[in-house]
């Protein structure tokens, strides 16, 4: 959900929203667990509605026998509006989840982008498309699996800009006797990498967290500039 306190600028980035495709996709954010596909439920229909400072927000969500459909209207204080309109699907005997999402602007122009979801033995795979009002395109790959035994989580992610450049990221999460490592290395386009490696342990006899955060930066190989 976007949330600002002017609304104005709900329009523009329900419009721009895959203007920066390449932005969203070389960030390569943390993927939350994808939730099992939910078996079919009468439909409904949910309305909610709030008034930012000098305008408005409504959504509508509809039940559907495999998923739901939301509408998002964002009107700005001049009486231009914006919209999000959802599809979502799931299948699941193949354990698919499908979200399709158009964005429309004020002036009529839209972007959209499809994330499509499936269930693994090991965890999950997710495909992302987005398409500009331009009709650039930008992708972004995720590969993501746990062993509970060895209590290892990895993240996998390869993202491509329009520009057919890609950015790459490893995510590796091991449970600790006492808490947790996260590795985290990110590779550019141009070879340069970023590296994060954070520590968390809970001790018991004070029952308070404590998480110390390393982070390196490796330049471009000579001559990638």
């Amino acid at each position: 959900m976007i949330a600002s306190r002017h609304p104005s600028r709900l329009i523009a980035i329900a419009c721009a929203a895959a203007l920066v495709t390449a932005t969203l996709a070389y960030a390569a954010p943390a993927d939350a667990g994808e939730r099992q596909a939910r078996s079919a439920a009468p439909s409904r229909t949910a309305q909610a509605q709030r008034a930012p400072r000098g305008g408005s927000k409504q959504v509508q969500t509809q039940r559907t026998p495999t998923g739901k459909e939301r509408s998002t209207v964002w009107t700005g204080p001049e009486g231009k509006s914006a919209t999000r309109q959802e599809v979502i699907t799931n299948d699941r005997e193949s354990g698919t989840r499908t979200r399709d999402t158009t964005y429309t602007g004020p002036e009529g122009r839209t972007a959209t982008r499809q994330d499509v979801t499936r269930k693994t033995d090991t965890g999950y795979t997710r495909q992302s498309t987005m398409t500009g009002p331009d009709g650039n395109t930008a992708t972004r790959d995720a590969t993501v699996t746990r062993d509970p035994e060895a209590g290892i989580r990895t993240r996998e992610v390869t993202a491509t800009g329009p520009n057919g450049q890609t950015r790459t990221t490893s995510d590796v999460t091991t449970r600790t006797d006492d808490g947790y490592t996260r590795e985290t290395v990110t590779t550019n386009p141009n070879g340069s990498t970023q590296s994060r490696s954070v520590t968390g342990s809970y001790d018991a006899d004070t029952q308070t967290w404590s998480k110390t955060v390393e982070r390196d930066r490796e330049p471009a190989p000579a001559g990638t500039e």
